[in-house]
């Protein structure tokens, strides 16, 4: 999942960067495109704490370059060497050990890509045409994780209602018992993602109906499963009561009819947790489907 969304990032940006060049009539497009195809993060936060490090690196990278190159020959292979030592190791003591590459590029470009420019003019466009790039691919990447992280929720929910309900199903009607285990690392990943995106929106300190809408879905969705897991292991010595069963009948889409089963204590503790089950049932879907 996250490999398609990494390649969908990538691909908007760099079409985005691309697009900008030519409006703007940079020079060397490369700058601004670089920044696009190097992976940023997985979310949101380290995505804009990473854009702002390359940034950095970017005017580490530029200005080494201008110091050097302005004091020597910029074509010299040794003090090139010399400079990328420097850079490294500045940015593995200010912990932005992810910037250095960039910072490099920008560096070697200043060394070996002057040709008719002052080393000023030419290492400030370079870095401008950089700044450019970072701040289209951060921008592209906050408006992607919102859109995939939410679309991917619903998407994995609908997965897990649709085994949620074949479940229950077969256990109510057949008796036969449900893999539960098999939805566990699904629900998990909606986990996952519901926490990608509650981070979102915490790093943006704004209010969004989704989250209290994927909250609400999630929490059912473990509730249901919980309930569904407690039947699981009870023997099958009781039927749904009359109410139950025509809910079930609404939820699954059936018509099965109600057969009455002799009051008893198991009996009663059976239609207990799956009136919860249903209840969860009916809110999931209400909201998702």
């Amino acid at each position: 999942m996250w490999l398609g969304n990494k390649a969908l990032r990538a691909g908007i940006s760099a079409s985005l960067c691309m697009l900008a060049s030519k409006l703007l009539k940079l020079k060397y497009p490369f700058f601004a495109v670089l920044p696009a195809v190097i992976p940023l993060s997985t979310n949101l936060e380290d995505t804009i704490k990473s854009s702002g490090n390359r940034l950095m690196g970017s005017a580490i990278g530029a200005i080494a370059g201008i110091l050097l190159a302005s004091s020597f020959y910029t074509s010299n292979a040794v003090l090139t060497g010399i400079g990328i030592v420097i850079i490294i190791y500045i940015c593995r003591f200010i912990n932005w050990e992810n910037s250095a590459s960039i910072a490099c590029l920008l560096f070697i470009s200043v060394m070996s890509g002057i040709k008719g420019d002052t080393v000023l003019t030419y290492s400030l466009h370079r870095l401008l045409d950089t700044f450019i790039g970072i701040a289209i691919a951060a921008t592209v990447n906050n408006l992607v994780f919102s859109l995939t992280a939410y679309s991917s929720f619903r998407k994995n929910t609908k997965i897990i209602y649709d085994n949620l309900l074949r479940g229950v199903q077969s256990k109510i009607f057949s008796n036969i018992d449900f893999e539960i285990e098999d939805l566990y690392s699904e629900i998990n990943n909606l986990h996952g993602l519901l926490k990608i995106y509650r981070d979102e929106i915490h790093f943006k300190k704004s209010k969004d109906f989704k989250l209290k809408q994927m909250n609400l879905i999630y929490e059912n969705i473990r509730r249901g499963l919980m309930e569904l897991n407690i039947i699981n292991s009870m023997e099958q010595t009781s039927l749904p009561n009359n109410e139950n069963m025509n809910r079930l009948n609404k939820v699954l889409g059936t018509q099965k009819p109600y057969k009455e089963c002799a009051a008893s204590k198991i009996n009663t503790v059976y239609n207990y947790h799956l009136e919860k089950l249903i209840k969860s049932i009916e809110i999931i879907h209400k909201e998702c489907v």
